[in-house]
């Protein structure tokens, strides 16, 4: 034995024959031993190796298929495979038949459950199993009886109501969405449930519970009863408004957007109106509302808010072989004296176009739906069409009409020296322009879904050699189709239509005619070249366009995107589009196939377009890179 000093030594054969505390033992005893441990410790190798259960394979599983007959309805039929364990597992297939009934016999409750939810509440379920097939063959033979109907609700309260509390829910008929002799359904009085409490919460009760809910089935009469105690908890009528965190934004602005009078009963949706409210604003990155002690019997709210960046800058690229590159930079402040008035000042340089702009905004203006948009911006475009240098002001009024709806009237001054084919002129314009928009779009720089129309009209009044006027008008619509749940295929279309009533094409100022061909217009061919031209092919614009774009958007990965497209149009020199004839007034088409390279923000776009149709003054293709779709 190893004295209680002596070094630990692992176990092994080699102690059966060293031992530095006893003298060595006789050659027969040693060889007594090892014929005595060897065989131990072989049998114990064999049984972990020979002995340990061996894993069965899915091929000696019982490998089966789930048949649910008897139901009619295919909601109940989705329901029920939906709570099968049968159908769920069938993946995993149990060893033995025995342990497949197990598990049909589990689904026959399971089912039964699930049926007297969509009020079925005398339905019985059979199994019958063949192994005679393979795979074996599980049925489940539902027999759903007759659907109960609802026969009456009541709902009693354990707390008190006061005289003065708005009209709570007492029975059936002040139950929305119930009534006697629908069909008892689980889910329907779950929902009646929950809008019970979503009332409570609407007139003065913001802590209402379920205490207990009781249904009493009727077999005899086929209806089901329900009866619902609820603890209303106290009534709190609204008190104050008071918010924490403030930093930089006007704490009068933000008590601006409360939705109720103190005094009034208390309305959880009236205090989520104000929340999101102020979350739209974009001013905060994040809104708590706590509802501290009643003081002088109200209940006041304290919001606790948290600010987010107010400013911000930002830059983009662009480059296409018909106006070369070009880039845009903002600078932007959306809290610029603490009643989220937003002052951008922005920037456009390119070969072609130069262009720098200053907007206020001001939200809230005289109405909350409204808001004031006033800009000033000194531009030059130099174009084969002609040369321009401007300097405009607009001031304009918008207001949101309902989610999708929008409106904006204003004035607008411009004075402009243009110098085209009728020689270098100054303009004084002035102009009312009115703008309507339809919205629905699910983003703005990647949209899957939804649309987008815009009307504009504006009357102009200018001064030249004399005063004329003209109307311009233009209508374009944007529309997107996902074709696929993943919105992995897009079908997006676009179209454009524009006209000018007044004088002659030349009278009117270069930079107020419609024009096409383009990045943003018609791809494939050169940048304003489609429509008139003159003797020298530069164009002359004209009084009305119309054009139409098609794309199938295919997002091939989660970051790659390929985009066959299709474009057409034309300007004419008549103020109806299309009313022209001759070469010159047919419809002009090109085709190309896009590359989108999708990032967090959106989508790189890179357009190769040809015109299908060529001119002597169309090239054999252009090329468009920049940031976001087309349109």
């Amino acid at each position: 034995m190893v004295g209680r000093n002596a070094p630990a030594r692992p176990f092994g054969i080699e102690t059966l024959f060293v031992n530095s505390q006893r003298p060595p033992a006789p050659r027969f005893v040693l060889a007594v031993r090892f014929a005595v441990v060897c065989p131990l410790v072989l049998g114990v190798l064999m049984l972990a190796v020979l002995g340990r259960p061996t894993a069965v394979t899915a091929a000696e599983k019982i490998a089966y298929e789930t048949r649910i007959e008897g139901v009619a309805q295919k909601r109940v039929r989705t329901l029920l495979r939906q709570t099968s364990q049968l159908v769920t597992l069938t993946e995993q297939p149990p060893a033995t038949v025995a342990g497949l009934r197990r598990r049909a016999n589990d689904d026959r409750d399971r089912l039964r459950r699930a049926l007297r939810s969509e009020g079925f509440y005398s339905a019985a379920v059979a199994v019958r199993i063949d192994t005679e097939t393979d795979p074996v063959t599980v049925t489940l033979d539902v027999d759903t009886g007759p659907i109960y109907v609802l026969a009456e609700t009541r709902v009693v309260y354990t707390g008190d109501i006061p005289a003065d509390a708005p009209a709570v829910p007492r029975d059936i008929a002040d139950i929305e969405g119930l009534s006697a002799g629908m069909d008892a359904r689980a889910p329907r009085i779950v929902a009646a449930q929950n809008r019970i409490l979503a009332r409570l919460r609407r007139n003065g009760f913001p802590d209402p519970a379920v205490a207990e809910r009781q249904a009493v089935v009727n077999h005899d009469d086929r209806t089901l009863a329900v009866t619902w105690r609820i603890d209303p908890g106290p009534y709190a009528v609204f008190g104050g408004m008071r918010v924490e965190g403030l930093e930089s934004v006007a704490r009068d602005y933000v008590t601006e957007f409360r939705t109720w009078e103190p005094g009034t009963p208390y309305d959880q949706q009236a205090v989520a109106e104000t929340r999101k409210a102020l979350m739209n604003t974009n001013l905060f990155a994040g809104i708590g509302v706590k509802r501290p002690g009643p003081e002088d019997g109200r209940q006041p709210l304290v919001f606790e808010v948290t600010e987010r960046e107010h400013r911000s800058v930002g830059f983009t690229a662009r480059f296409s072989t018909s106006e070369g590159p070009s880039a845009s930079a903002f600078w932007e402040h959306r809290n610029a004296f603490g009643h989220n008035e937003t002052v951008r000042f922005s920037a456009d340089v390119g070969f072609i176009n130069q262009r720098a702009r200053g907007e206020y905004r001001e939200p809230r203006f005289l109405r909350e739906d409204q808001k004031l948009i006033s800009s000033l911006t000194l531009r030059r475009q130099d174009s084969d069409a002609f040369t321009e240098r401007a300097v405009a002001s607009e001031v304009d009024v918008e207001r949101q009409l309902d989610a999708a709806w929008t409106a904006r009237l204003g004035g607008a001054l411009e004075l402009t020296e243009t110098e085209d084919n009728e020689g270098t002129r100054t303009f004084l314009l002035g102009g009312v322009p009115g703008r309507l928009v339809y919205d629905t779009r699910d983003s703005r720089l990647n949209p899957t879904q939804g649309a987008r129309v815009a009307l504009d009209a504006t009357p102009y009044v200018f001064t030249v050699d004399d005063t004329s006027s003209f109307l311009r008008s233009e209508a374009n619509a944007t529309h997107y189709i996902a074709l696929t749940e993943s919105e992995r295929f897009v079908l997006a279309g676009r179209g454009r239509i524009g006209s000018i009533l007044g004088p002659e094409t030349e009278t009117i100022p270069a930079s107020k005619r419609f024009y096409a061909g383009g990045g943003g217009s018609l791809r494939g061919f050169d940048f304003q070249s489609v429509g008139p031209l003159d003797s020298e092919n530069d164009p002359l614009g004209g009084r009305s366009v119309i054009e139409a774009s098609l794309e199938a958007r295919w997002r091939v990965t989660e970051s790659i995107g390929v985009v066959p497209f299709v474009d057409a149009g034309n300007v004419y020199d008549s103020p109806v589009p299309g009313v022209q004839t001759g070469e010159d007034a047919r419809i002009r088409a090109s085709a190309g196939l896009g590359l989108r390279y999708h990032t967090a923000i959106g989508p790189v776009r890179l357009d190769i377009a040809r015109a299908l149709d060529q001119r002597d003054v169309d090239d054999i293709f252009e090329l468009y890179i920049s940031f976001g779709q087309a349109f």
